[in-house]
């Protein structure tokens, strides 16, 4: 008798030993089916900053939905080597956009960057026709190659840029005005 209920006993353990590895075993084989089934097979998005380092054309992170975000050429032969820059700020967001201006060196040696400057914006500020900027020392002269960068100060971690002047597609040369116009837009 008990060689019986032994008996018995093993084979209540070892039902309680395989039916919960069956059902763990079996969870983990539907969740990975379903993991693969929803693994988007896209390759993974490229930055339009990276995209536009790695193949030499402007690349524009366009935010209207109606109008795809697709790189377009800027007519360079249109545009001069400076001239002063205009900003308007048509988003909600309080935002700074910063300048790194490029210094010329010899023709041997690589342009140097000169000391970075920065101006604060309002939400909708210059939304309009936009604010000219200047220095505290003076007028501002922007040049191709100049870099421009936006972002939001109120934390929602929202950038704009970077543009390079002359090289993407903002800022935008007005040729009438004779200046670089930068618009921050959603």
């Amino acid at each position: 008798m008990t060689l019986a209920l032994w008996g018995e006993r093993k084979a209540v353990s070892t039902k309680f030993i395989t039916y919960p590895a069956i059902a763990i075993s079996g969870t983990l084989m539907v969740g990975l089916v379903a993991y693969l089934l929803a693994k988007p097979q896209n390759p993974p998005q490229v930055s339009f900053a990276e995209e536009a380092l790695r193949s030499g054309e402007p690349v524009v992170e366009m935010t209207d939905p109606a109008r795809p975000a697709v790189a377009s050429a800027v007519d360079r032969t249109a545009m001069p080597d400076q001239g002063n820059l205009r900003i308007s700020n048509r988003t909600d967001h309080p935002i700074r956009v910063a300048l790194r201006q490029i210094t010329p060196q010899s023709t041997s040696n690589p342009p140097a960057l000169g000391k970075p400057v920065h101006w604060d914006f309002a939400p909708q500020e210059g939304s309009g026709k936009g604010l000219l900027l200047s220095l505290p020392q003076g007028g501002l002269t922007l040049k191709q190659g100049d870099i421009l960068v936006a972002f939001a100060q109120d934390g929602s971690r929202t950038y704009w840029g970077p543009y390079v002047v002359g090289k993407t597609n903002q800022p935008l040369w007005n040729n009438q005005a004779r200046e670089w116009q930068l618009t921050i837009e959603h």
